[in-house]
């Protein structure tokens, strides 16, 4: 009967939630229970604060920052109208790419959300990635040494390119750090 009881689900309804997986994958999305779009077995589950963070150590998975080698965030999260995603992966220092970028689309504040992030590579969305129309601020969106960041046309991290005004596709005329997946 011990074994029964463990085996129920008690983490139901709708919440945006962050699933870390076996790989190091952390998917975010937004179901009525656990469940995975990429697949793979979940070793920890958090709920998401849709209200945002004040700081990287209030956020609900910081604790788990160094094992998070990849982010998938999923559609569902598009239609939610998140507008503060600040220190979402601030010292994620082992993650090497996002994916599903273009989902955050409506995020209005961005405070260190990649801060300490030297292993960052690509941020990557698809063609509908856009700043919203009241703008986008964020302080140290890009802080510490991104050495390895590179934009899909080649922009590369600079210490004068730390700003949240980098949150864009890297056409040639107007540098960012968005790749068109």
């Amino acid at each position: 009967m011990a074994a029964a009881i463990l085996a129920l689900e008690w983490d139901v309804g709708y919440k945006i939630r962050a699933l870390l997986f076996d790989d190091g994958t952390l998917e975010i999305n937004y179901y009525e229970r656990r469940t995975s779009v990429t697949g793979g077995r979940i070793v920890q589950v958090f709920e998401i604060d849709p209200a945002g963070y004040s700081s990287a150590s209030a956020c609900s998975y910081d604790s788990i920052k160094l094992l998070v080698k990849k982010v998938y965030i999923d559609s569902t999260i598009g239609s939610l109208g998140l507008t503060n995603c600040n220190y979402w992966f601030n010292a994620f220092s082992n993650c090497t790419e996002v994916r599903g970028f273009e989902n955050l689309s409506g995020m209005a504040s961005a405070d260190q959300m990649f801060s300490i992030c030297s292993s960052l590579e690509t941020i990557y969305s698809d063609s509908t990635w856009t700043l919203p129309s009241s703008g986008l601020t964020g302080s140290q969106c890009f802080y510490s040494r991104f050495t390895s960041l590179v934009g899909g046309n080649g922009t590369v991290w600079a210490t004068n390119k730390t700003a949240y005004t980098y949150f864009r596709i890297d056409p040639a005329s107007t540098p960012g750090y968005i790749t068109i997946a």
